[in-house]
């Protein structure tokens, strides 16, 4: 678990932890400017000189594992009920192919999916949680092996070899698309994942950044870019950067019409501060994309299937663009 902000929400999912059954090792990587402090249930923690960010921070606590399987949970979730058992139980039967498995997110209410069954991505390479919004009544409880897609990193189970293997999260993210991005590193490498219904996580929802602040949209922009020159198909990143002007515009149509995620992103800041920010994160990613580029030609070579097992799957497990761009009030 990594903590940053509000020890108080921190402190209530270690509860959860303690409530939910025995894990074997709890890590906690304490962040400032408030740290969280020690807890019971935490059996090592580690600090932390500045806000690393959530994808080097999760690292940190990954190396100092030596658990078969590690599970992340976003300082702002709860684990309900019995969790620990069940995680257990479902790990027992995991496939040998599978690099971790998603778990049931929903909102603090209980009902309101927040992400079942994994990740889906627009044509452009964001990561869309599956019945984002919908009321939960197990209707992606039995979601076939083969459209499961990569777990969301505010609540996910990794087969610790397999993020290694991976090299974890792209620590140049900072925060944002990190967890798709390992995701898709996975699936390049030939690892699929499982979904665990049973095992149930409540998450506040942007609790560490709001849904439409320029901070999310500026590493939402920049990010995406360089998750997919790390793993999708060059006819992909041709189409790159024409399909997220299509997006964008969408966005903006929506803006001056006032409805779906357009109006939430036009109300959180002046049309000149969004360009300005749609600007940088885009100069930001071309910045960077060297080093991306870098990354994509070592998992070509240990890998040569990367990119056309990515491929396929971002042509399986695809969000379409209104229901990405759809405004959902979702309880807290």
């Amino acid at each position: 678990m990594v903590h940053f902000g509000n020890p108080a929400a921190t402190l209530a999912c270690l509860n959860s932890l303690a409530q939910s059954g025995d894990f074997p090792e709890v890590v906690l990587v304490d962040q400032p400017p408030t740290r969280c402090g020690r807890h019971p249930v935490v059996t090592r923690r580690i600090e932390t000189l500045s806000n690393v960010g959530f994808a080097a921070a999760c690292n940190l606590g990954v190396a100092a594992v030596d658990s078969p399987f590690v599970l992340l949970l976003n300082n702002d979730a709860v684990l309900d009920g019995a969790g620990a058992p069940r995680l257990l139980r479902e790990l027992a039967g995991l496939p040998a192919d599978a690099a971790g498995a998603c778990l049931k997110l929903l909102c603090m209410d209980g009902r309101t999916i927040q992400s079942v069954a994994g990740l889906m991505f627009t044509r452009d390479g964001i990561g869309f949680p599956r019945g984002l919004g919908e009321t939960d009544r197990g209707q992606y409880d039995d979601v076939p092996a083969r459209k499961v897609g990569v777990p969301s990193g505010a609540a996910a189970v990794f087969r610790t070899a397999a993020w290694r293997e991976a090299g974890g999260m792209s620590e140049e993210f900072f925060c944002y698309c990190e967890d798709g991005d390992l995701g898709l590193r996975l699936i390049a490498l030939g690892y699929t994942f499982a979904s665990f219904p049973d095992v149930i996580v409540r998450h506040a929802l942007s609790a560490g950044s709001a849904a439409h602040s320029t901070f999310k949209a500026f590493h939402v922009e920049r990010n995406h870019f360089l998750a997919m020159a790390h793993t999708a198909p060059a006819s992909l990143l041709v189409a790159l950067p024409l399909l997220t002007l299509w997006r964008v515009v969408r966005l903006g149509v929506d803006a001056l019409r006032g409805r779906g995620a357009g109006a939430g992103m036009s109300g959180s800041a002046s049309a000149l501060t969004l360009s300005a920010t749609l600007l940088r994160a885009w100069m930001g990613a071309l910045s960077m994309l060297p080093a991306a580029l870098k990354r994509r030609r070592a998992l070509l070579a240990s890998s040569p299937l990367a990119t056309h097992r990515v491929g396929h799957y971002l042509r399986t497990h695809r969000a379409s663009l209104a229901e990405m761009l759809r405004s959902r009030d979702l309880p807290q």
